[in-house]
């Protein structure tokens, strides 16, 4: 422990969540096990009143830690869920993400798409791309953990910089950060 600078926890909610599981139900033995001198990061977008409450419980939080909650409201992303009018598989229900008569001028702001499974993200993206003026295809990517680093770094990085307009991925997409 005496090269040990700090224990960070990503996706904390699961303390709460899983506490009765497998190693998760052993998670608070680290309130005896870490110094106290050793900051415990745990970090969460997921993480509501009672769930936090049963988090610090279950690590024995003192009261008085340094609590830093931001909001992961917003304003300029919207979740859109439309009922499927088309065959699941032929992805025309996506068709809305691309206006008719498509120019750089019009093309939607952004747009993450995310599936299940490798072969529909790309499949999509390509059902996307037909859509689009052979100028403009570059525009839509496909995005999933099969990208070299470089490749998801780069693409995420013209994504920030509103050089691509949409991606169809995976959760692979959460292993880059991307802000808005």
């Amino acid at each position: 422990m005496d090269r040990v600078i700090s224990l960070r926890w990503d996706e904390g909610h699961c303390i709460s969540t899983w506490s009765g599981f497998r190693e998760y139900k052993h998670v608070e033995r680290l309130c005896y096990i870490v110094p106290s001198h050793i900051p415990f990061y745990i970090t969460s977008a997921t993480l509501p009143s009672p769930v936090l409450q049963d988090v610090r419980d279950l690590l024995r939080i003192r009261d008085d830690a340094y609590l830093f909650c931001c909001s992961n409201d917003r304003p300029n992303i919207h979740l859109t869920v439309r009922e499927l009018k088309y065959s699941q598989s032929s992805f025309q229900d996506l068709a809305f993400l691309i206006p008719e008569n498509v120019s750089l001028e019009n093309l939607p702001i952004k747009f993450l798409v995310f599936f299940d499974s490798i072969a529909d993200s790309i499949e999509a993206a390509k059902y996307l791309r037909s859509l689009l003026p052979p100028e403009l295809k570059h525009l839509i990517k496909w995005f999933n953990a099969e990208m070299s680093s470089e490749y998801r770094s780069n693409e995420s990085d013209a994504f920030k910089a509103n050089k691509q307009a949409g991606f169809c991925c995976m959760d692979s997409l959460g292993m880059v950060r991307i802000q808005t």
